[in-house]
């Protein structure tokens, strides 16, 4: 079985530990920057291509990462991955999958059409626009539309706080994406591999942050999941087909409130918090998949 792993700009440890286990379970997978990554369509077929190496028969493809780049390269990864995937390759996560829930709001937008709870969220290009639409908003959360692992995000007392920062993104031409900030008892990351939970952690703040993401200091603990909590991860992976991701929930009073659901997830964290071997995991989950 021929194997293959497509990442960014580099390795990152996740990635890593990604090939060991596909050394262990599979073979030695090829490493595959998207960016140097091509495809041909000559005398009636389809060929892809690493490089100056024309790649024929792999069966499973991680894909990690689309790496950074223009629209136009990103749309060209994308073609030349979707030719890897009409032809055969299994593909895990598949990359128009990745590229939906890159954009948090088009993937929440999905979400809340199937009836999972999302907090109000506002997008546009407009400082206008959002200083009317959140006048009532109170607490808020500006989120960079492509961000991932809290980067960038910034926590408003209410609108008139955000209003300079949202005046100065509609100037540079970033979009204005703006979320009601929700106060939980729990920030939970629940870990589905092809419709089972095989992991999930409370994120703790470091004292004076109110992010609990782990790459901003937030420590991890262990979480045992409940029935509801599990059903709803399990399915908002399922609505937004795919194989595998990192479900945030919050846990509020009333009722749990979905934030995002991460296609290319970290998995250090919650990794260390409940003991499992998650790059594994996901190898075996892949290969019964294929195997059945």
């Amino acid at each position: 079985m021929e194997c293959m792993i497509v990442y960014g700009r580099g390795l990152d440890i996740n990635d890593r530990q990604l090939y060991l286990a596909c050394r262990e379970l599979v073979g030695r997978p090829l490493l595959a920057r998207a960016s140097n990554l091509s495809s041909a369509i000559s005398g009636g077929e389809v060929s892809v291509w690493h490089g100056g190496r024309k790649l024929t028969e792999i069966d499973l493809c991680f894909l990690r990462s689309l790496g950074t780049g223009s629209l136009e390269q990103i749309m060209c990864r994308i073609g030349v991955l979707q030719c890897m995937k009409s032809h055969g390759t299994f593909m895990i996560n598949g990359a128009l999958e990745l590229l939906l829930t890159k954009n948090k709001f088009l993937s929440l937008c999905r979400l809340v059409s199937e009836g999972f709870p999302i907090p109000d969220t506002y997008l546009t290009e407009s400082s206008h626009w959002a200083y009317r639409m959140c006048q009532d908003l109170g607490e808020q959360v500006y989120k960079p539309l492509l961000g991932s692992m809290g980067f960038g995000s910034q926590l408003f007392r209410n609108v008139d706080e955000a209003y300079v920062l949202y005046h100065k993104l509609e100037e540079l031409g970033i979009p204005i994406q703006v979320q009601k900030y929700v106060k939980a008892r729990r920030d939970l990351r629940i870990f589905v591999i092809d419709g089972e939970v095989v992991a999930a952690m409370e994120r703790v703040p470091r004292e004076g942050e109110w992010r609990a993401n782990i790459s901003q200091g937030g420590r991890a603990k262990p979480f045992e999941v409940g029935e509801e909590l599990k059903e709803m991860a399990i399915s908002a992976v399922e609505k937004l087909n795919l194989f595998y991701a990192g479900v945030d929930i919050l846990d509020v009073d009333d009722a749990p409130v979905l934030l995002e659901v991460n296609a290319s997830p970290h998995w250090q964290g919650i990794q260390e918090a409940s003991g499992v071997n998650i790059a594994q995991m996901l190898v075996k989950a892949a290969l019964r998949h294929l195997r059945k």
